[in-house]
């Protein structure tokens, strides 16, 4: 008896062809990183939309404390000038 373990789908396939009177199968570890494969790319996408979101955040943040800042600058002045009117 004759029994052959794979790495991978596309190999299996091959061998079922050649060598049809022998069992084969894949390899639980290679069987469960292809079962993994489009979990883990939908968690990559997500990383990378949540990653770019937030340095869109960040971003806005930086913008709008600079741009209140430069507000309470410009009133400042202003309050000035309207004393020493």
């Amino acid at each position: 008896m004759a029994l052959l373990v794979m790495d991978n789908n596309l190999n299996a396939q091959a061998v079922r062809l050649a060598l049809p009177s022998i069992a084969h199968g894949l390899c639980h570890y290679h069987y469960l990183k292809e079962a993994i494969k489009p979990i883990y790319e939908a968690d990559r996408h997500a990383k990378k939309e949540l990653k770019k979101r937030l340095e869109d955040y960040e971003t806005l943040n930086v913008v709008l404390s600079m741009k209140i800042r430069i507000w309470r600058l410009l009133l400042k002045i202003i309050a000035r000038q309207c004393v020493v009117l």
